[in-house]
């Protein structure tokens, strides 16, 4: 790994070191202004000081909530890809460059990939091309990786690919059937983050049962800034990840 990279990765391990908590919210290009992200300078006060690592943003919204951002004690990711429900949803295309991230101080750059969907390929292509990128310019690279089947062999296998393309950290869903999430961490080499997904009253019980498997730290974000009081579910999540580090 690059000195750019290392340095720029350690800004996403702060608190201790040895875990991350990152809040995606990205989602206003695929459904638009939600709930809690409608007034996102104020979403993003909110989440600063909170004990969180990060935010991940499109530039859009970097640069309209520049001031906020400085203003926080959240490192910057930068989003790379999209789609909308106004179109088909599942095929993410580039909409940003690692360039940009580097011009807008980012600590890394996001892109998502649904596989199993009949342009797989060209997502993985748009990853081979960024990860170029990231080892050129010292950028950390975060990927979001789906499937619409969640068991453990699924997820197992897309880590795998993600690694293998260049990604620096990996966003995956806990398995559906719970099985052998330890084996998913183990094999990886590269460091695991759980996601939060729909809204879901057993997430907390989910990221307890990751950490403890040996995952690196979470990327949630409907559950924290929809939630009905997002300092509680802040500090919730906060108390599952930091106790590991005691």
């Amino acid at each position: 790994m690059s000195i750019g990279k290392a340095i720029r990765l350690k800004t996403l391990f702060r608190n201790g070191g040895r875990h991350t908590i990152l809040v995606p919210m990205d989602h206003g290009i695929t459904m638009g202004p939600i709930d809690g992200l409608t007034n996102i300078d104020k979403t993003i006060s909110n989440l600063s000081h909170q004990g969180l690592d990060g935010i991940i943003l499109h530039k859009g919204i970097i640069t309209s909530c520049q001031n906020t951002i400085i203003e926080s004690d959240l490192s910057l990711i930068m989003h790379l890809s999209a789609s909308t429900t106004l179109g088909d949803r599942a095929t993410k295309v580039l909409v940003g460059d690692v360039c940009e991230a580097v011009s807008f101080g980012c600590s890394a750059v996001s892109l998502h990939i649904n596989f199993g969907v009949p342009n797989e390929s060209a997502m993985l292509k748009d990853v081979a091309y960024i990860s170029e990128k990231c080892y050129k310019y010292g950028m950390p690279l975060l990927i979001m990786a789906y499937h619409s089947n969640c068991d453990i062999n699924t997820i197992s296998h897309i880590t795998r690919i993600s690694a293998e393309l260049g990604a620096d950290l990996i966003k995956i869903p806990y398995p559906k059937d719970g099985g052998d999430f330890a084996k998913v961490v183990s094999s990886s080499p590269i460091p695991v983050l759980v996601a939060g997904g729909e809204i879901d009253n057993n997430m907390i019980n989910n990221i307890s049962k990751a950490i403890s498997c040996g995952a690196s730290g979470v990327a949630i974000g409907r559950n924290i800034f929809q939630s009905d009081n997002m300092v509680k579910a802040i500090k919730e999540i906060v108390n599952v990840v930091r106790k590991a580090m005691v």
